[in-house]
């Protein structure tokens, strides 16, 4: 749902926990700790007092997104893991396909 907010330019809050922290790190977000009721209550009034700050959030995480989280950033990424993983990505004739190395050599793909 972060992803979705930030493709509409909405403003995001959410919890402090796994992905969502980095999705809304460094001013791209609303970040509150699980469980913290007043803080929740707190980011919901700023929301609403002032939405330019919510607008200025949403602009960076857009920004971020396109750079971070474009298609052929997700594809570099993806090409460096299976590349340190041991596996060749190679496309010949249109056709996808991996080289993967042979069995016993301490690399697996499942």
């Amino acid at each position: 749902m972060v992803y979705d907010a930030i493709a509409r330019d909405v403003p995001v809050a959410g919890s402090d926990v796994g992905g969502i922290s980095d999705q809304l790190a460094e001013g791209r977000g609303y970040l509150v700790e699980p469980g913290d009721v007043t803080a929740w209550a707190a980011v919901m009034e700023e929301m609403i007092k002032n939405p330019a700050g919510g607008i200025q959030k949403s602009r960076a995480a857009r920004d971020f997104a396109a750079t971070h989280w474009s298609p052929d950033s997700w594809a570099h990424n993806l090409t460096g893991a299976f590349s340190k993983a041991g596996v060749s990505l190679t496309t010949e004739n249109s056709d996808s396909s991996l080289d993967v190395p042979e069995s016993g050599s301490g690399t697996s793909i499942v």
